[in-house]
């Protein structure tokens, strides 16, 4: 068996993505809009893969806007002016998944320990370690606001 490191980062990271991606089928319609502990559901979803968007390239610059239409703030500073549905959030999933798909495809294991592109980040390694962590921690959110309602939950994934 002759797997790299970035392979078995690429494996553990589509892991967590995929747990996040389960959310949007496991939440009800009626948890999908309603804040809990200061967010909404699809809210979450969408900082989450909007940091996942951000972080996992290999050119900085500002992205542009998957839906220029709606005022949306990936943070949780700002109050939400538009919404996302589930099939918003869907479709800006697939375009995430491509982009770390491609990401992927370039980052060979001698640039895991180099400079990212991001000044304020450490190495392309720092970044997918943090992805992964930021993903889990709010695929946990979620999983426990749907547990509270009495939902089913993401299982993990092995």
């Amino acid at each position: 068996m002759n797997t790299s490191i970035t392979d078995i980062c690429k494996k553990q990271f589509f892991m967590s993505f995929e747990m996040l991606m389960q959310l949007t089928d496991l939440c009800p319609d009626e948890l999908w809009y309603q804040k809990k502990n200061g967010a909404a559901f699809w809210h979450i979803i969408f900082h989450s893969l909007s940091g996942v968007h951000y972080w996992m390239r290999l050119i900085p610059g500002k992205l542009p806007a998957i839906f220029p239409e709606k005022q949306l703030y990936p943070d949780f500073e700002e109050e939400q002016i538009d919404t996302l549905s589930k099939e918003e959030i869907a479709h800006y999933s697939k375009i995430v998944r491509i982009a770390c798909e491609n990401y992927f495809q370039m980052v060979k294991p001698h640039h895991l320990c180099e400079q990212s592109v991001f000044p304020e980040a450490n190495t392309n390694l720092d970044i997918i370690l943090l992805l992964i962590r930021h993903i889990q921690y709010h695929t946990g959110q979620c999983n426990t606001i749907l547990k509270e309602n009495n939902q089913k939950t993401v299982s993990w994934i092995e």
